[in-house]
């Protein structure tokens, strides 16, 4: 879990209370589950420097989110499927994208070199007398560092809630 900050105090019989601060949708629920199942007992906690590329559990956890909302808009897992929600999810959060307008026959060669392709509504065009259409092209979260991959987490739960999938990520 990703702390934004961390104070250190005396509390009036001497000891150190150690406060850290969580932001993140994400981040702040399973911070919340961790006190409610561990709020009476003696615990170990183990502290290091954040990294600064996303994790795997983030990206498990993504992508339990895509599975989820795919169940309930789809009824799938299918590929396609789940690469549409993914592909909304990167528009959404207006991440890093390049335009590019190439010949319909070619947009697999866009989709093996890029995470996610989207046509734009109303590209085509006719040059030099062939067809093209405007396509926006996105790398993908694992180029993402944490915070980014976080930010990309909670707009997967705010769709989640949007097409009413249930808050209970604990099996995600």
């Amino acid at each position: 879990m990703h702390c934004q900050k961390m104070e250190l105090r005396y509390n009036y019989e001497g000891n150190i209370e150690l406060t850290l601060t969580i932001n993140g949708y994400y981040n702040k629920r399973k911070a919340q589950q961790i006190y409610h199942d561990l709020k009476d007992k003696e615990v170990k906690a183990i502290l290091r420097e954040a990294k600064s590329n996303r994790s795997i559990e983030q990206n498990e956890m993504l992508w339990g989110i895509i599975r989820k909302i795919s169940d309930k808009v789809n009824h799938s897992h299918r590929e396609e499927d789940l690469m549409n929600i993914y592909s909304a999810l990167l528009q959404r959060a207006n991440v890093k994208r390049e335009y590019i307008r190439t010949l319909p026959k070619a947009v697999h060669i866009l989709k093996d070199s890029f995470r996610a392709v989207m046509e734009v509504p109303n590209s085509k065009r006719i040059e030099n007398g062939k067809e093209t259409i405007g396509y926006w092209v996105y790398y993908g979260s694992s180029k993402f560092n944490t915070k980014e991959m976080a930010e990309l987490i909670d707009l997967a739960l705010d769709l989640a809630t949007e097409v009413g999938v249930d808050a209970n990520w604990q099996d995600v």
